[in-house]
């Protein structure tokens, strides 16, 4: 396995993973989706069917080793404003962790509105 890949071997990765107790995703944002994804509803309180999947969120890992933007958000069950904000860079996989709510319209501020007009030959 290409050192680059080596990490993919690591145990955790090969089956669910659940957050420690006490925290919830308060929300999952990439570009391709206009606004936050967030749970739809309390599973605590109204738990899942049988065979019924849960709200979903998809980041998208290309061959070439590079991820989509993400951001997702992580916060107490107990107080919602308390938490940490994830966020993947798309070039380097480089994962930030910052404790305030980074909104998707400020970590992408910086893009134009629209793009350039291109000229047709």
């Amino acid at each position: 396995m290409a050192a680059r890949a080596a990490g993919l071997a690591d145990p955790a990765l090969l089956g669910p993973v659940a957050l420690p107790e006490g925290t919830i995703f308060a929300w999952v944002w990439t570009p391709q989706y206009a606004e936050p994804v967030a749970p739809s509803r309390d599973l605590e309180e109204d738990p899942l069917e049988e065979g019924e999947l849960g709200t979903m969120a998809y980041t998208y890992i290309f061959p070439n080793g590079t991820v989509e933007y993400t951001l997702i958000r992580i916060v107490s069950e107990d107080d919602p404003e308390e938490g940490y904000t994830i966020e993947v860079e798309p070039v380097s996989g480089r994962v930030n962790i910052m404790e305030e709510e980074r909104r998707p319209e400020d970590a992408t501020s910086w893009l134009p509105d629209e793009g350039p007009e291109l000229e047709q030959p």
